[in-house]
């Protein structure tokens, strides 16, 4: 993978920390910042480094990090939300009880009583009573209701204390709630609707589904007339208000960055850009908690558009922003994966035989070979000098001019 994948002026993640605490309000000013741009800002630096920043998010700001950093696509991440559980301790000698509130009012509270349901006991009685069930529990309500953390892990069992005691401080009502939750519903159920809500509020976000994921996501064989006929439809229904608030732009590839600076106001194509590689990162089924796999899909998507548009504009030589009006982003990466999917599709017809001999023979080929052959295809770098053992890197294809001499090499395979 390359170092530098998405790359961004307002929202470039390595940045966009000095910009916040140098603005005049930084509070306000990370308000005005789309929540996945601050998700992605925090992934790259750290939960904990990134506590003061989280201070400074709304609620609404702190439910989207968490959808997308406590899922694995339908489950639910615990591991994550165990961290998240540690953030109090991050920003100082004392614990910070008004951010774990915070995450309080950022989770779901079927996930809250889904980690109930698995972790601890209940006891319940008419009357209050000095005499605990057992040895290891304790109550917040004089004896009345009597708790008992059973985790193995002492710190985590810490953490849920606290989480506990702070929602019983908090409100006793939303405790009780919590507590009567896993007696009337399943810790399957609950994480099966918790999931479905989720599902809602990320395609609220630019988050498309799977349905339209896949259909954003399926190459397109470039044809000059059906493309600007199915192109005057898709204008027409072509509503810039759908798309999410952007956080990602382009790179400085050519001629995608030309584009770029054509239009007066890239508001549009960020926010399509964007649309792009989240259907990108749902269509694949990606890690949302993964930094690294995030920037390089976005660099991915960023390469099939630029791919996309070189093939048109060899085409027809227009003006760049006469072919976005025509095409847009949408149409433009699905023409770039069509030229990646023809090589895929050339690359899986060599006998497996011959791969074998081609890892021996030629280990260079052989990796461009399986670079090719990746769900989204890659681009093999390697370095086989004579004083240094062989590397390979993969990056996202770019251009048109990456495609075509493997193409050539494929189709010697196949023949």
């Amino acid at each position: 993978m390359s170092k530098s994948l998405a790359k961004t002026n307002e929202y470039n993640q390595k940045n966009l920390l000095k910009k916040i605490f140098s603005s005049d309000s930084p509070e306000l000013y990370v308000k005005q910042l789309p929540a996945q741009a601050l998700y992605l800002t925090i992934k790259q630096n750290g939960l904990a480094d990134c506590f003061e920043l989280i201070e400074l998010c709304t609620v609404e700001q702190c439910q989207l990090f968490l959808d997308l950093d406590c899922w694995n696509t339908d489950s639910f991440n615990e591991e994550n939300f165990w961290h998240w559980l540690e953030l109090p301790d991050s920003g100082g000698d004392t614990p910070d009880l008004d951010i774990l509130e915070k995450i309080l009012k950022a989770s779901d509270l079927k996930i809250v009583a889904y980690l109930l349901g698995r972790y601890v006991n209940f006891q319940v009685y008419e009357e209050t009573t000095d005499e605990p069930p057992a040895g290891d529990y304790f109550t917040p309500d004089l004896g009345r209701t009597w708790v008992n953390v059973h985790i193995r892990d002492p710190h985590r069992n810490f953490l849920l204390n606290r989480f506990l005691a702070m929602i019983f401080d908090l409100d006793p009502r939303i405790f009780y709630q919590l507590i009567s939750v896993p007696t009337i519903a399943t810790l399957s159920q609950l994480q099966e609707d918790s999931f479905q809500d989720k599902q809602k509020r990320l395609e609220s976000e630019g988050f498309p589904s799977w349905e339209r994921a896949m259909e954003l996501n399926t190459p397109l064989k470039f044809d000059n007339k059906q493309s600007q006929d199915s192109s005057k439809k898709f204008r027409q229904n072509f509503n810039p208000q759908n798309l999410p608030t952007p956080a990602f732009e382009p790179t400085d590839l050519q001629p995608l960055s030309q584009l770029w600076g054509l239009k007066g106001d890239p508001t549009e194509l960020d926010g399509e850009l964007t649309m792009l590689i989240n259907s990108a990162m749902v269509r694949w089924r990606l890690p949302l908690d993964n930094f690294e796999q995030i920037n390089f899909c976005a660099e991915q998507v960023t390469g099939a558009i630029n791919i996309g548009l070189e093939v048109v504009v060899n085409h027809f030589h227009n003006d760049l922003l006469q072919i976005y009006e025509t095409y847009f982003l949408q149409k433009l990466y699905r023409i770039g994966l069509g030229e990646l999917h023809h090589l895929q599709r050339l690359a899986k017809k060599i006998d497996k035989e011959k791969l074998k001999a081609i890892n021996k023979s030629d280990p260079v080929l052989f990796y461009q070979i399986a670079g090719i052959l990746e769900n989204f295809p890659q681009f093999a770098i390697s370095n086989n000098s004579d004083d240094l053992e062989l590397v390979t890197e993969y990056q996202a294809f770019r251009y048109l001019s990456e495609i075509n001499p493997l193409l050539h090499k494929v189709k010697d395979l196949t023949e």
